[in-house]
């Protein structure tokens, strides 16, 4: 669960909404790949973007949201009676809408608010090899993370840069909805469960090392996985990459070419973690060997598309093509994307540079001056920044996406006083102007909700369906003002604290709006501010008191929704000392249910618990989140479903094409 805390900030999405039809090109002819690059043999080669037969897995449950044409968008359904909807109903309806599909109210805010849902036309003409960035270069690309050290075991941002293979990946581009619920192989190019708790994973036999020292292109084994997930479990410093794979007791070679994953309970997450931001890939122990690890350039092997040609620490690292590396793409027939294999040696840029800036007119003057070709880690892009840089850059092309994650939530410590009085966080709740937050610090882009955010899709479900608890997620200053009377207090008798680190500019926006509401109603609040690492450090031991304001439940599924954050043997004990047996006992059946649609019902249940009980409480719900690219850049989107950005999974399917640049956009 520490990984919640390490990606604080960074939010998981839903692309959204009406499109501007993209312009047809001509039909294309057959793709081929350059001469200099020979065609893989269909027994040696299977594609990274192109799924193989998996046989009997338990059901993944996509995490985020497809979108849905716009005319079905309604208005809200008037609120129902304390008792709410029944659940079952609930269930029923989402059902009749679809794994993914986004709710009717979501829609509906979203027309409202106007918030302009994007993502890139699909490309329609073959791709190019090499090419050029608007600065002369490589490809620039805005980094929000700053890579101290090439050791990808002390810090996992240049993990994410596509230097390390993952088993499987979850696809990323514009052929896809960018909500991460399609798992694609990588290095295991099928799997199987034996039984509920025992995934069996097939390796590539393809896979090699870079060809330089100490491993001279070797091929990459099951071994190598086994030794590289124990390394990832001993690394202190990245307990929080290594948090979603708590739940697994077992990782072994069963020989060469196959692992085995054993997990302690079911847990439905497991293929869905292995592919997402995780930073976990295959380095060789060679690395490491005598106390050893990689310093310098020359000093790392990985086994990725991309190699490291030069590292400045604070300023650039730039990577350069792996000549020999393995992995192929299905390629562009006809004005569509192939589904099945064909001949394209992946990657397509000879390299890329990764910019790390940190002044946001810098970044926005790079790229208005086509020094800088993909753009907006991090939600370094709010909307005026949108604004400008549409009437600047009119034919850029945008990813724009509704976060399912980066849930911002003011935290409760429940076993001590004032907050073990529970009238008292129903009143502190009640008193949050949640619409008030979204046309504050996100300019109203954002569409209000707790626990679960609206770009989780059928996950989701809107605070006037909370039953009981929907009167506390509320606005209503009135009845504030009741509870906190009936919590014992008269008005201005109580004060406490409000704990937080001042990340970006508008979650200091957010506590000010917080503590300005409470003092409608009659409490004083006071902000402490420290800086990240000593908040999180306080917050991870459980050493704070009062009100914690954090990215408390990032993440890609309702374990690390729920789970990680509220259950008392996981972080909701430690740093929150929560000790709720029934919750406990609910979230412990929601994490072990693999049919889809019972554990969505699971999950309901949960959050009309929690919305009665108040152990946290939310402020202005999920932000829209733009991500920009150059017309040039083809075949390019960034999943910020990902979590922690891993630019990797896009960049390395992407090519330079000014004579057939991007023309409009698509919804999803």
């Amino acid at each position: 669960m520490r990984r919640i805390l390490f990606f604080a900030g960074f939010a998981f999405v839903l692309l959204l909404l009406l499109g501007v039809a993209c312009r047809a090109a001509e039909p294309t002819p057959t793709p081929t790949r350059p001469a200099a690059t020979p065609t893989p043999t269909t027994a040696v080669v299977q594609p990274t973007a192109t799924p193989t037969t998996v046989v009997a897995q338990p059901t993944v449950t996509p995490t985020t949201a497809v979108a849905q044409p716009t005319a079905t968008a309604t208005a809200a359904p008037p609120p129902p009676t304390d008792a709410g909807t029944p659940i079952d109903t609930l269930v029923a309806q989402a059902k009749a809408r679809g794994e993914g599909a986004i709710h009717p109210w979501v829609l509906d805010q979203i027309e409202k608010r106007k918030i302009p849902g994007r993502r890139p036309p699909l490309p329609t003409t073959p791709p190019k090899y090499g090419g050029t960035g608007g600065g002369g270069g490589y490809p620039a690309i805005q980094a929000f993370r700053e890579v101290t050290t090439l050791d990808p075991f002390t810090n996992s941002n240049i993990a994410n840069a596509a230097i390390v293979d993952n088993l499987v990946e979850v696809a990323v581009g514009p052929q896809y909805s960018a909500t991460g619920s399609v798992v694609n192989p990588v290095a295991a190019q099928s799997w199987e469960y034996k039984d509920p708790t025992t995934l069996v994973l097939h390796l590539t036999r393809t896979a090699k090392f870079w060809n330089k020292p100490p491993v001279n292109g070797r091929p990459v084994t099951a071994q190598d996985w086994v030794w590289s997930f124990e390394k990832l479990r001993a690394s202190s410093a990245l307990a929080a990459v290594a948090a979603p794979f708590q739940p697994v007791t077992s990782f072994k070679a069963l020989d060469d070419y196959t692992l085995e994953i054993k997990t302690a309970r079911t847990y439905p997450a497991l293929l869905l973690q292995l592919g997402y931001d995780s930073g976990f890939g295959v380095l060789p122990k060679e690395l490491y060997e005598g106390g050893k690890r990689p310093a310098t350039e020359a000093d790392l092997v990985a086994s990725g598309p991309f190699m490291i040609e030069k590292f400045t620490p604070g300023s650039e690292v730039r990577f350069k093509r792996n000549p020999d590396y393995w992995g192929y793409w299905s390629g562009v027939q006809d004005n569509k994307i192939l589904e099945t294999p064909t001949q394209y040696r992946l990657p397509f840029f000879d390299g890329v540079s990764w910019l790390q800036l940190k002044d946001e007119a810098a970044m926005d003057a790079g790229f208005r001056a086509q020094k800088i070709d993909m753009m907006g880690w991090g939600q370094s892009i709010r909307k005026p920044r949108y604004e400008s840089l549409s009437k600047t850059n009119p034919d850029a092309t945008w990813t724009i996406s509704l976060s399912p994650s980066g849930r911002r939530a003011f935290l409760f410590r429940t076993d001590e006083p004032p907050f073990d009085n529970l009238k008292l966080r129903q009143a502190v709740s009640t008193a949050i102007d949640q619409n008030g937050m979204c046309d504050g610090p996100q300019a109203g882009w954002c569409v209000p909700g707790e626990y679960i955010y609206a770009g989780a899709a059928e996950w989701f479900l809107p605070t006037f369906e909370y039953g009981e608890g929907a009167k506390y997620s509320s606005y209503d200053a009135a009845l504030a003002k009741k509870l906190l009377a009936e919590a014992g207090y008269k008005p201005g008798e109580l004060t406490f604290t409000v704990n937080m680190a001042p990340t970006v500019p508008y979650t200091i926006a957010e506590v000010e709006l917080f503590v300005a509401n409470l003092k409608d109603i009659g409490i004083n609040a006071k902000i402490v501010s420290r800086d990240v690492g000593a908040h999180r450090s306080i917050l991870n031991a459980g050493n704070w008191h009062e009100v914690m304001y954090d990215f408390y439940s990032l993440g890609n599924d309702p374990d690390q929704w729920l789970r990680d954050p509220y259950h008392s043997k996981a972080l909701g004990g430690t740093a929150l000392h929560l000790n709720d047996p029934k919750l406990d006992a609910m979230v412990d059946a929601m994490s072990a249910e693999l049919d889809h649609w019972a554990r969505v019902k699971k999950v309901y249940e949960i959050i009309r618990y929690m919305a009665v009980q108040r152990y946290s409480t939310y402020p202005s719900g999920a932000y829209a989140y733009p991500y920009v690219a150059q017309p040039y850049v083809k075949n390019h989107m960034f999943n910020s479903s990902l979590g922690s950005f891993r630019w990797g999974f896009g960049v390395t399917r992407s090519w330079i094409d000014r004579e057939n640049p991007n023309v409009g956009f698509r919804s999803l």
